[in-house]
């Protein structure tokens, strides 16, 4: 997919596993942060997070909750750029409920879908940073991972694992 940035992101909406006390998460989440304000000294930073207050005070960001879907889309008509990632974010262990897209009860792959397309509807782009993909179990689960990488204009992963599981 082909996207053009329209000019510098002025306000940039990051979404992944954030405010739910992962110490790994959170690291992934605070070196975005800082690579970002170091090429976009003025940037504001919206955070899709678990704990929206403990998201604020600790990386110094504007933070929206992860189920309130209204609060969401106000961000993302907000952003010039949508950042999903990084992390294990494309999996199915605890299986998939694709009816819970664009919904609050959203969780796993119907979450990530979720931001995926709510971008693709709002015309923002999609940038799926280090995420890392698999085991998907179920046909659902890879068809709306595949659904979800393709509305992105950019995808890094974070090992090889993830590369072939996305080419397979």
């Amino acid at each position: 997919k082909y996207c053009i940035m329209r000019s510098t992101p002025k306000t940039i909406l990051i979404a992944g596993y954030y405010g739910f006390k992962n110490t790994g998460d959170e690291a992934i989440l605070a070196t975005m942060i800082l690579d970002l304000r170091a090429l976009l000294p003025d940037v504001h930073i919206i955070v899709v997070s678990g704990d929206p207050k403990d998201t604020e005070q600790f990386h110094g960001v504007s933070a929206v909750s992860w189920n309130e879907m209204q609060g969401i889309t106000n961000a993302m008509n907000l952003c010039d750029l949508v950042i999903m990632g990084g992390g294990g974010l494309f999996h199915d262990y605890w299986g998939f409920n694709p009816t819970t897209v664009l919904t609050p009860h959203h969780s796993g792959i119907s979450f990530y879908c979720s931001i995926a397309l709510l971008a693709s509807i709002l015309d923002k782009p999609l940038m799926l940073y280090a995420i890392g993909v698999g085991p998907l179990l179920s046909e659902m689960g890879k068809f709306y991972t595949r659904a979800t990488v393709e509305q992105a204009c950019l995808v890094s992963v974070r090992d090889e694992e993830s590369r072939e599981q996305l080419h397979s």
